[in-house]
């Protein structure tokens, strides 16, 4: 199991696709055993989507990709050890990532601009047409561009049209989860006497967070041939049933295709402009332009057309099926399970180690939190360290970060099928979630060594609050909150094999 935290926001405003997203991947990713938590503004929409799907989720105060966001990033992942960070916000470039790195395992980027600096590790872009854009990128970044990496739903599988009929009846309009151009209510007054008159049922989705939902709601009272839905629970299940549909250009626009809907499209906000355009270049779409430039002549003109065009609309059918397979969801999650790697190294201790080990080991918080303050002095531990590389009841660990720099060391002392477990980090790394990572690293080395070893012991004095933290965060459990050991008493943690 893993631990990944997202990062994402949304509002009227922005719209809510860099939420739905992550919110895809998030249910996948808690549906194979992986810990989620997602951390988003306080918006009343998204966190009914976070409540609805049983995401774990916190609020954040800050501005995506601020100095305070960043900083409460940090402050997350080093309590709670997420060895993967996936964000979806404009607001965070390469400087942000340079400073969560050492923080995390995986940095997972969502885009749909190709515009910023970014050193993410893995970068997903969903839309069509992007495959070749990236240019300020670190030369490491894998770029999972292209509709082979669609996010789609579970609700969509099993559920595609299997064929298109000859004539045109449902139409959808979906404007996408705020519609903050008040495109609906536009397209509801040109079209309402054009779908009388042709016999068509015109579909619309809505939700609460919608600028003019009353107006809409008068309009389809005043007209028995438009129906409103909202809080729609298998969205799957109404796009099968529509033979046309009318739709902003956000990712509503990759589950019409994959679903085969014949579809015009209004592009709504800057970022849908080259993939929407792409799309209706390869004739996957009928892009109707900028929602500004949209006018009722033109949309009827087209819908007229495309209504009266069978082989049109088989064709965009056919196309939009073979483009979007619903395997783009696995394929994230390979490439991240591919990609993960613990921020640690481990070792054993060489001989080049012996002098970071004594300085490690004379630090004053090291002193004070040892069962025997007294100051260590270098024949006595040079002594020390020569008898642990000789004897094979000691074991010797030094832990390296991802640039191969020396972050602590572990020692094991293995009696009668136990070992007791001593840590130490460097004082100028610590606060990084070191501490926790290496424990788990080393008792999972050790127990592969040392197949004889069933429990390890971890002795804490009562005033060192932070290492009982970091053992109980490694998984071991407090056995005895009094234990006496040379002279003092201590916290008695096991962890079992």
């Amino acid at each position: 199991m893993r631990s990944v935290l997202f990062r994402a926001d949304g509002s009227r405003q922005i719209g809510y696709g860099h939420i739905m997203r992550c919110l895809v991947l998030a249910r996948h990713l808690q549906s194979r055993k992986n810990r989620v938590l997602f951390l988003l503004n306080n918006d009343p929409f998204a966190i009914t989507k976070m409540k609805e799907n049983s995401i774990p989720y916190r609020i954040i105060d800050y501005k995506a990709g601020s100095m305070e966001d960043l900083e409460e990033m940090k402050r997350v992942l080093r309590e709670y050890s997420f060895p993967v960070f996936i964000h979806d916000s404009y607001g965070i470039d390469q400087d942000y990532e340079r400073q969560i790195r050492p923080y995390t395992s995986l940095i997972v980027a969502f885009d749909d601009q190709a515009n910023r600096k970014l050193i993410a590790d893995l970068l997903i872009n969903q839309n069509y047409g992007f495959q070749k854009d990236y240019k300020n990128l670190s030369s490491d970044t894998k770029i999972l561009a292209g509709t082979q990496y669609v996010l789609l739903r579970d609700e969509f599988k099993g559920k595609r049209k299997k064929s298109i009929g000859k004539n045109v009846r449902h139409i959808l309009l979906t404007m996408g989860g705020s519609d903050p151009t008040g495109m609906t209510v536009k397209i509801i007054s040109w079209l309402k006497k054009f779908i009388q008159d042709n016999k068509l049922i015109l579909h619309i989705l809505v939700n609460k967070n919608f600028i003019d939902l009353g107006k809409i709601i008068k309009e389809s009272k005043k007209n028995s041939n438009i129906k409103i839905y909202g809080n729609v629970k298998n969205v799957a299940s109404l796009f099968k049933g529509m033979d046309l549909a009318i739709s902003a250009g956000g990712s509503t626009i990759l589950e019409l295709l994959y679903m085969g809907v014949p579809t015009l499209v209004v592009i709504t906000a800057e970022n849908q402009n080259k993939s929407i355009m792409n799309l209706h270049l390869d004739n996957y779409v009928h892009c109707l332009g900028w929602h500004k430039d949209v006018i009722s002549e033109n949309l009827k003109a087209s819908l007229k057309s495309i209504l009266d065009q069978y082989r049109i609309r088989e064709r965009m059918f056919k196309k939009g099926r073979s483009l979007i397979d619903g395997q783009g969801i696995k394929r994230i999650e390979k490439m991240i399970s591919l990609n993960v790697k613990s921020p640690l190294i481990i070792r054993r201790v060489k001989e080049e180690d012996k002098k970071i080990l004594f300085q490690w080991a004379n630090e004053t918080l090291a002193r004070r939190m040892s069962f025997s303050s007294d100051p260590i002095s270098w024949p006595d531990h040079c002594q020390w360290f020569k008898k642990c590389k000789g004897d094979k009841n000691y074991r010797i660990y030094v832990l390296l970060d991802r640039n191969r720099e020396k972050v602590g060391s572990e020692r094991f002392e293995i009696k009668n099928r136990e070992a007791i477990i001593g840590i130490a980090i460097d004082p100028k790394k610590r606060g990084m979630g070191y501490g926790a990572l290496g424990v788990t690293l080393g008792a999972k080395v050790l127990f592969k060594e040392r197949k004889e070893i069933k429990h390890i012991i971890a002795l804490v004095k009562k005033e060192n609050k932070a290492s009982l933290r970091t053992f109980l965060k490694a998984g071991f459990d407090l056995d005895d909150e009094g234990y006496q050991y040379k002279g003092h008493y201590c916290y008695r943690l096991v962890k079992g094999r």
